[in-house]
């Protein structure tokens, strides 16, 4: 099976720009930021290819940490922040690779038929998680590998499209995206680590993607093409499920939240510049009153070009 629409859409979409330079500064717009925001991880087509970058947010400066002409994305930080994992097709097709977080030491973690894509780094920082396409037979499964060797482990057999694992925050939970229901939907499900006690935990109308977990729990984030790809907050304490956006733009996608809690980063294109993706940064303090959170989102990339998945590094 390829990549999902989202994945293809987004490779498809690579641009060939013109060589800026290694080191960029990418000014913010609106008010600005306090210092010791964070730091953010992602992939962008800024010298014609996808590679990996790494922005200080506060200040805006960003510098690009691998270089190879194959695609590289979807980083994932290790817990302590010191080493990524990645995504890269410079073996011909989709695999994990290993890095240190300035992006030395480059080291394959998967050999196989298959394409593999979505990695999800274990709080304990023990193993990974992450997405293999059974090619030829239209699904795939969760695997999860150990960082330090041995043989990956399939944790959701069966006859299902599961894709976009995260991790609980007290690394006892997976959550994960699939069409395990067979309601021509995606829906969010939540599993134990070893994949035992798989059960839907978010299904708005549509179908939804990429969640991403509070630092505290509490709160579960995710996409859907429900309401014109809103993004949308569930309350886990309560059960309340409430859009954060609904406007004029054409998708949101990758919701992430800061270390800390204070902030929610995601990737959107509006309707005049649909060739881009763009980060932006929403003040997350907004969650206890969703209806103003439009109001308060900066946006962090003003380069035109496309970026992907960006994550934050551990605090």
């Amino acid at each position: 099976m390829p990549l999902p629409p989202s994945v293809l859409l987004r490779l498809a979409m690579v641009l060939l720009l013109s060589c800026i330079g290694c080191t960029i500064l990418m000014p913010l717009l609106g008010q600005q930021l306090p210092r010791g925001t964070g730091e953010l991880a992602f992939a962008a087509n800024l010298d014609g290819d996808l590679d990996i970058y790494r922005m200080d947010v506060d200040r805006g400066l960003l510098r690009a940490i691998t270089f190879d002409d194959a695609s590289d994305f979807q980083p994932t930080w290790s817990p302590d922040g010191q080493q990524m994992v990645f995504v890269s097709d410079r073996s011909g097709h989709y695999e994990l690779y290993k890095m240190n977080a300035d992006g030395t030491d480059v080291q394959r973690l998967t050999t196989g038929p298959t394409h593999v894509y979505g990695p999800a780094w274990s709080p304990d920082g023990r193993s990974i998680v992450y997405v293999a396409d059974q090619l030829g037979y239209g699904f795939s499964h969760l695997m999860r590998l150990d960082i330090d060797g041995g043989r990956p482990i399939m944790i959701t057999p069966g006859d299902a499209t599961d894709i976009s694992p995260i991790w609980s925050p007290d690394g006892e939970h997976i959550v994960f995206v699939s069409d395990r229901d067979q309601t021509a939907e995606f829906n969010i499900y939540i599993m134990n680590k070893d994949g035992s006690d798989i059960r839907v935990l978010e299904a708005t109308p549509g179908d939804d993607l990429t969640p991403a977990w509070s630092p505290d729990g509490r709160y579960l984030i995710y996409s859907s093409d429900f309401s014109n790809m809103a993004i949308f907050l569930a309350d886990l304490e309560t059960g309340k499920v409430v859009p954060l956006f609904t406007n004029n733009f054409i998708g949101y996608d990758t919701p992430n939240w800061s270390p800390d809690g204070r902030y929610i980063s995601y990737t959107a294109a509006d309707s005049s510049r649909q060739a881009f993706n763009v980060i932006y940064l929403l003040d997350a303090t907004c969650v206890s009153q969703p209806e103003t959170c439009p109001g308060t989102v900066r946006r962090l990339s003003s380069t035109n070009a496309i970026f992907l998945n960006p994550r934050w590094k551990p605090g």
